[in-house]
């Protein structure tokens, strides 16, 4: 049996979400969509996002379908292809996607 107080897990939790917070940022920082942004919009967009982790080889969208949502490269590679497999392009860290 292990037991954690409840101090120590709150200061953790937070301590986390700051850690998160910061990586959304450094992201955000990258990606030229939004290089226009203040860092307080870029700050509202951080509170916004949600992780995905498609599996290698997932397509995560595909041309033609009607798409709302734009992706952003946190960490490892995308590659851009088309309706029959052609290599458009290939994406690493705050590279940007989608609509």
């Amino acid at each position: 049996l292990w037991k954690l107080e409840q101090a120590v897990y709150l200061q953790l939790k937070r301590k986390h979400a700051q850690q998160v917070h910061t990586e959304m940022m450094q992201l955000l920082d990258q990606v030229p969509a939004f290089a226009s942004f203040t860092p307080e919009n870029r700050t509202m967009l951080a509170e916004c996002l949600d992780e995905e982790k498609p599996a290698m080889g997932e397509y995560i969208i595909k041309q033609g379908e009607t798409g709302d949502t734009f992706y952003m490269v946190a960490e490892g590679e995308v590659d851009i292809t088309n309706s029959v497999g052609t290599l458009l392009g290939h994406l690493t860290r705050g590279g940007g996607f989608g609509e």
